[in-house]
């Protein structure tokens, strides 16, 4: 071969690589914008949370953003439910759930509105992450409002998430065990899965990436956003809630927080539920089992 063709040839790898490098950078950044940016919405004025007589309280988080939730009051209320909602949602949108746990259970209610979401401030979606030390914020609050009274932690699908990474996290004593629906097992094994959904394409291939993107915006790396890691130091009960018919957040995933789970744990699934309806599936079977394993904790 030529010195002429070997050079022709070298430049050309050259560029190509030059090419894949800034290919990379643009999918990152594109990867990040997609999952990262804040989608608000008025609150749900039809809801019935909406029309319910609720308190809205306020903090000031360490990060000095301003967030706001949503307590329900109930007189000699057996336990607080925290309800955590999912992504791109707010704590309105999570009436249908309110409703249900407020009829079912001798409960009072709290739902905040994670960062970035609602009435809440915030530049980016926590995913679950950044948000579990709000909810430990809240969670003081809602001791020093009822002093004594147990609490019982719902997530679903980023709300869920949110949960398994408070699994491992010293909560208030009230705290009585953890409740997640549809979350992911890990930030980095969600993000992957959309990948391969949307562009057929493996995220370790931008993984370097986008995780420096993600340090450099949000402030965290996503590989310290694990939910298996969590559970496996779990300090209290836990129970798993999925429908295996699950497109957004596959079904393998609660498997994987169920068995890596060191605590007492319950898994609940429903076939034929997709994406955060196990609930309105087979409400009879998920309320009985969801009341057997509260009242066992309290």
């Amino acid at each position: 071969m030529s010195y002429v063709k070997k050079s022709a040839i070298a430049l050309g790898l050259l560029a190509g690589m030059g090419a894949w490098k800034i290919g990379k950078k643009k999918y990152a950044h594109s990867l990040y914008d997609m999952a990262f940016s804040i989608h608000r919405r008025p609150p749900d004025q039809d809801s019935w949370l909406y029309a319910m007589p609720y308190e809205t309280w306020h903090l000031e988080n360490k990060s000095h953003l301003q967030l706001q939730g949503y307590y329900l009051d109930r007189p000699e209320a057996d336990f607080t439910m925290v309800i955590l909602h999912g992504y791109h949602d707010d704590a309105f949108r999570m009436s249908s759930y309110a409703k249900t746990f407020y009829e079912t259970f001798n409960c009072d209610l709290f739902l905040p509105d994670l960062r970035g979401h609602g009435a809440s401030q915030g530049d980016v979606v926590g995913y679950g992450w950044l948000d579990k030390e709000d909810v430990k914020e809240w969670l003081v609050r809602l001791h020093e409002a009822h002093p004594g009274r147990p609490i019982v932690l719902f997530g679903l699908s980023m709300g869920g998430a949110c949960i398994t990474y408070l699994a491992s996290e010293e909560l208030v004593s009230e705290v009585k065990c953890l409740v997640e629906d549809c979350g992911y097992s890990s930030l980095y094994q969600e993000l992957d899965f959309q990948c391969r959904q949307y562009n057929h394409l493996p995220l370790r291939l931008f993984a370097k990436e986008v995780d420096a993107i993600i340090r450099q915006k949000a402030g965290f790396s996503m590989y310290e956003a694990d939910g298996l890691a969590s559970v496996a130091k779990a300090r209290l009960p836990m129970m798993f809630i999925h429908g295996l018919d699950d497109d957004v957040v596959p079904s393998q995933m609660v498997f994987d927080l169920y068995n890596a789970c060191n605590q007492e744990k319950q898994l609940f699934f429903v076939k034929e539920a997709d994406h955060a309806s196990a609930l309105q599936e087979d409400k009879r079977a998920y309320l009985d089992v969801l009341k057997q394993f509260i009242d066992s904790h309290l």
